[in-house]
């Protein structure tokens, strides 16, 4: 169990092909989603023996927000593989499946894994900051299921 929510690492890879062979994404700096909220579904019952009446609600369709993936940029071809594939998938509009894994413990010998179906939605070459040139991967979900797997060894 993490202590006081601080948790060791996270990686985030995608797979083209099946069965999964998934590629990591090197140079990870951040990343923030996927999320899921349901709609509220309005179902108020109107009442006039009874006052006040309250809204009442039910949850409806499950939207799951982006994924944001922050990395370190490399614009050079011959050492950073995986960014030049990002950039293909985006051309392409190709829907892949993807893979976020979050620690466990701070040793991080086994992470609790999240894996969807996405494509990337955009990539943002972003200004230096602190002599550091970064890329901004926005992942739109593409799926029917954000699933959640039990906590084992990294599959990066």
């Amino acid at each position: 169990m993490a202590a006081d929510g601080l948790l060791g690492k996270v990686r985030v890879g995608f797979s083209i092909g099946s069965p999964m062979s998934w590629t990591e994404i090197t140079q990870l700096i951040d990343v923030e989603g996927p999320g899921m909220e349901a709609d509220d579904v309005n179902n108020d019952v109107h009442n006039t023996s009874t006052f006040p009446n309250f809204h009442r609600s039910m949850p409806g369709m499950v939207a799951v927000a982006p994924m944001a993936v922050t990395v370190v940029s490399d614009f050079d071809e011959d050492t950073n593989v995986e960014q030049n594939t990002l950039w293909g998938l985006h051309q392409q509009g190709t829907t892949v499946w993807w893979r976020k894994e979050i620690s466990v413990d701070r040793t991080a010998s086994e992470y609790t894994p999240f894996e969807f179906q996405g494509y990337v939605a955009s990539i943002e070459p972003g200004t230096p900051k602190d002599d550091r040139q970064t890329t901004v991967i926005t992942v739109r979900f593409d799926g029917t299921a954000l699933g959640r797997g039990v906590a084992a060894a990294s599959a990066f």
